[in-house]
C-alpha cells in the first residue's frame, strides 16, 4: 500500500481583487499515485466580493506530474457580490462562497481537472447548473409549495398563461385599459377596447359617436320608457308617420304678431312641414288659430294658406271693427299631388264664414302653411294674431 506523502497545508488568506499563485514546483515531481502526491492550502478570511474577482492559479516552472493532487480547503466566508471566486480555472458558484467546501484540483497529464466537493444537502442549494432539463417534475413539489416570492423577475402588467404549445408565458397587462381575452389560437390576449366602443382604465365606457345603428336599437313597450331622444338628435323627416299617435301637435305659436303700417300682405305665423311628412293619403293637418282686430273701419283681411294656396279668408267680412277672429281647418292629403280641405273663419258676433279647397299640392315637397294679414288702410296693429296650434293627423 502506498503511503501518503503530504508535504504541508498552505494557508492562504481571502482578499478580493487579488490572485494568489501556488507554485506546482513545490510538489515532489516523482511519479506518486494520486493520494500519495497532495497537497492541501486553506483559505480564510472574510470579504464582500464588490472590488475585484478572488482567483487561485497553478503554476510553476517544473510544471506538476500527471496524478498530482491539491486540495484548497475554504473556510474563508465571502459576501457575494459583482465579482467571482475562480479557482484553477473554475469559476466557484456564488451561491458556495459563503460555505464551506473543497475544491479538489488533480492534474491529468495537461490539464488541471476541477471537482468541487460541497455537502449539498447541508447548504440545501441546487440551482440550475446542477439540474438537468426537466429534472423537476410535479410529484416532487409538495402542495402549496411554490410561493410567489420564489417567482422572481415577473413584471409588473405580467401574467402567466398556457401557450399554444402548452407551455408557461407571460401576457403583459401593463397598458391603460386593457383586456383579457379568450383566443383559441394562443389561448389568451390582450386589446384596448376601440372603434365603437372604449374603456379607460377605471372602467368608464363610452360609445362613439355615430355609433348607434338604426339595427342596434330594438323594439320596446313604451309604458317601459324612462328617457326621451332631444329633438336636436332627430334628422328632419327621420321619424316615420307609423311612430306618431293619431293627433300630434307639430307647432303651436303664444305671443301676438300683428300687421305693421303698410297695406302689402304680411305673414303672420308660418312653419315648414318638411318633405313626405304627409306620406300616405288620408294624412293631414289640423290648423287652429285664435286672434283680434282693432276697432277701425278699415279693410282688414285674414287668410290661411298651404303651400301658397288660399285655404281659408274672410272674404265675406272684410272690415271686422274691434273683433275677436277664430280660424278652424283640416287639410287631408287626397294623392300624391293632391288634397282636400275644409275651414272655417269667424268673428265675434258675424255668421261664420266656412271654405273648401281642392288645391294641387306636391307631397313629397316641403310644404309650408301660413297665417297672413293685410291692412286695406297703412294701420299698424290692424290685425292681431294671438295663438295658433298646428297638429298633424295620421
Amino acid at each position: 500500500m502506498a503511503s501518503i506523502k503530504q508535504k504541508y497545508i498552505g494557508e492562504i488568506v481571502l482578499t478580493t481583487g487579488s490572485t494568489v499563485n501556488i507554485d506546482s514546483g513545490d510538489i515532489s515531481a516523482a511519479p506518486f499515485t494520486v493520494i500519495d502526491n497532495a497537497s492541501i492550502y486553506r483559505v480564510t478570511g472574510t470579504q464582500t466580493l464588490s472590488v475585484g474577482n478572488f482567483v487561485i492559479t497553478i503554476t510553476g516552472s517544473s510544471g506538476p506530474t500527471k496524478n498530482t493532487q491539491i486540495d484548497i480547503l475554504w473556510e474563508a466566508v465571502a459576501t457575494p457580490g459583482s465579482n467571482n471566486v475562480i479557482i484553477a480555472g473554475a469559476t466557484i458558484p456564488q451561491s458556495l462562497v459563503g460555505k464551506n467546501f473543497i475544491v479538489r484540483c488533480t492534474y491529468n497529464g495537461s490539464a488541471w481537472v476541477v471537482v468541487i466537493l460541497a455537502d449539498w444537502e447541508a447548504t440545501l442549494i441546487i440551482d440550475a447548473a446542477r439540474l438537468s432539463a426537466n429534472a423537476v417534475t410535479t410529484d416532487k413539489l409538495i402542495d402549496d409549495a411554490v410561493t410567489l416570492a420564489k417567482m422572481a423577475s415577473l413584471a409588473k402588467g405580467l401574467i402567466i398563461i398556457g401557450d399554444a404549445s402548452g407551455n408557461p408565458a407571460t401576457l403583459s397587462l401593463a397598458t391603460d385599459g386593457k383586456l383579457l381575452i379568450g383566443d383559441a389560437t394562443n389561448g389568451a390576449a390582450t386589446y384596448v377596447l376601440s372603434g365603437d366602443v372604449t374603456m379607460n382604465k377605471g372602467g368608464v365606457v363610452a360609445i362613439g359617436a355615430v355609433k348607434v345603428l338604426d339595427a342596434m336599437i330594438n323594439d320596446v313597450d313604451a309604458s317601459k320608457l324612462t328617457g326621451s331622444i332631444a329633438e336636436a338628435r332627430l334628422a328632419v323627416n327621420s321619424v316615420a308617420n307609423t311612430k306618431l299617435t293619431q293627433i300630434t301637435k307639430i307647432d303651436s305659436k303664444y305671443s301676438a304678431t300683428a300687421t305693421t303700417e303698410i297695406t302689402t300682405e304680411e305673414v303672420l305665423w308660418s312653419k315648414a312641414l318638411g318633405a313626405a311628412l304627409l306620406s300616405s293619403d288620408g294624412m293631414g293637418v289640423k290648423i287652429e288659430a285664435f286672434g283680434t282686430c282693432a276697432a277701425t273701419a278699415n279693410t282688414k283681411t285674414i287668410k290661411l294658406k298651404v303651400d301658397g294656396n288660399v285655404v281659408v279668408s274672410n272674404g265675406t267680412t272684410t272690415a271686422p271693427n274691434g273683433k275677436n277672429w277664430q280660424i278652424e281647418s283640416i287639410i287631408l292629403r287626397s294623392g300624391a299631388t293632391s288634397s282636400t280641405s275644409k275651414g272655417s273663419i269667424s268673428f265675434d258676433g258675424v255668421a261664420d264664414e266656412i271654405d273648401s279647397s281642392k288645391a294641387s299640392i306636391t307631397w313629397a315637397n316641403d310644404i309650408s302653411v301660413s297665417i297672413t294679414g293685410q291692412n286695406g288702410t297703412a294701420a299698424a296693429n290692424d290685425i292681431i294674431l294671438e295663438l295658433v296650434v298646428l297638429t298633424i293627423i295620421k
